[in-house]
């Protein structure tokens, strides 16, 4: 029998929620606004990126999501498709003294050279902000 136990994963960037790829995610369920450590996000202009910072106390701000597995198959494919890899990372809730973690998945992009050299560094950690 097959797995129908959702996943947590973490996003970032398009698929946030009021971001133009969300409605991939109608089937899951967000949970929680949430940071993740040691990640630095870059904008590849209408996609962001990260890749593991060398400063520790670099952080990336997104939404942990409990997807759909159907959803995550398609979602998968597309990342994977895009250049990106998988982490497992916690992901710490944001609006939350406890400090909340999740055990997430989060994409990463595989070429973290090039994405140095093309990319611009994101310095707010956050996609949603990357205009302000």
């Amino acid at each position: 029998m097959p797995n129908s136990t959702p996943l947590f994963v973490f996003f970032y960037g398009s698929l946030r929620s009021g971001e133009y790829n969300n409605y991939l995610l109608a089937n899951s369920t967000k949970i929680a606004d949430a940071v993740i450590d040691g990640f630095t996000l870059y904008s590849l202009g209408a996609f962001p990126a990260i890749i593991p910072s060398t400063d520790p106390s670099s952080q990336v701000y997104g939404e942990v999501f409990e997807v759909d597995p159907a959803e995550f198959q398609r979602i998968d494919g597309m990342e994977k498709g895009a250049g990106y890899t998988v982490l497992e990372v916690p992901a710490i809730q944001t609006q939350d003294l406890a400090k909340t973690t999740y055990q997430c998945l989060v994409y990463i992009f595989g070429d973290s050279k090039w994405l140095q050299d093309v990319g611009e560094v994101v310095s707010s950690g956050d996609w949603v902000k990357r205009g302000e």
